[in-house]
């Protein structure tokens, strides 16, 4: 999807800032958006989240996943 998760150590991103990015402070690894399942959760949620969708983030880390379900519907 076209949603970047841009963390505060991330010196230089790809070209200019956009509409789309979400700009976190995670921690480790869970939560900032960079573990393989939470990208691939993330882009599940860009691809399936609409609006009118209702979603939980059940988990016990940042609530990445609820902001990137936030940011595509």
């Amino acid at each position: 999807g076209d949603l970047r998760i841009v963390l505060p150590w991330h010196d230089e991103v790809e070209g200019r800032p956009r509409l789309g990015d979400l700009r976190i402070e995670g921690g480790a690894a869970f939560g900032t958006g960079e573990h393989a399942t939470t990208r691939m959760c993330a882009l599940w949620l860009q691809n399936h989240v609409g609006p009118s969708t209702t979603v939980l983030d059940y988990g016990t880390g940042s609530g990445v996943l609820s902001l990137v379900a936030l940011k595509a519907g």
